[in-house]
């Protein structure tokens, strides 16, 4: 979302310029108070935009499993619920309805781990190349192309090691990769916020509790689920 107000010159998005040349706004009052004019306006557009709408479709999508199986009284295996609704929507549609709708499955879970890799390798590099002296070695692109093709790697390494364990565990594989991910990330977000931003601009005392409590379930998170896969895997 920040590399996209970037892009689009959105209000501060707009004096970011090169990654390397970061804009660093002068801290004074008028400056503080265009800061949090600013920042409220982003809280808002988030819980509308984020929270609102991906509530919305969450529900939709609840809507349409209930719709499509509750008539029949199908009650599908939890790894089987996609696939048993293309079966539901073949009857009515032919095979045209049963392809559709796995068109649609395969197209959002794909749509989701491009978005997880693409905006984990972006903010990563970035974080790390601006955070850090020695990373400066090697240029954002480089760091981008590593850590998106480290993570793709892990990627199909974690599949191959979650295809071992039941069903719905590997359904559950995009929640386990994205954990990783906010694992990795939280941390490196909480330390820039706090080392690189104007005074002014920092997180709180309670934000930067709360993220910590968000960072740390999710490094628990993280840990204890590769232990479990390590286990599974190694019988132990």
């Amino acid at each position: 979302f920040a590399y996209y107000l970037k892009d689009k010159g959105w209000g501060m998005g707009g004096r970011g310029g090169a990654a390397a040349a970061a804009y660093r706004m002068r801290e004074t009052a008028e400056n503080a108070a265009t800061w949090r004019a600013w920042f409220r306006h982003m809280v808002q557009d988030q819980v509308v935009f984020f929270w609102g709408m991906n509530s919305v479709t969450i529900l939709l999508f609840m809507f349409a499993a209930l719709v499509v199986l509750f008539p029949t009284g199908t009650v599908p295996a939890r790894e089987r619920l996609i696939f048993d609704e293309a079966l539901l929507l073949g009857r009515v549609w032919g095979q045209t309805g049963f392809y559709l709708f796995m068109f649609i499955g395969i197209a959002c879970l794909f749509s989701t781990q491009l978005t997880l890799l693409d905006g984990v390798a972006r903010s990563c590099a970035d974080l790390v190349r601006q955070g850090y002296a020695g990373a400066s070695r090697f240029s954002e692109r480089q760091w981008y192309r590593g850590i998106a093709g480290a993570w793709m790697v892990l990627g199909i390494v974690l599949t191959w090691a979650w295809e071992r364990l039941p069903p719905f565990m590997f359904l559950l594989s995009a929640g386990f990769f994205g954990g990783i991910a906010m694992a990795v990330y939280c941390p490196l977000l909480l330390a820039a916020n706090r080392r690189l931003l104007p005074e002014t601009c920092r997180p709180g005392a309670l934000a930067t509790a709360g993220f910590a409590v968000v960072g740390a379930f999710y490094v628990v998170f993280a840990v204890t689920s590769v232990f479990v896969v390590a286990q599974r895997l190694l019988g132990i």
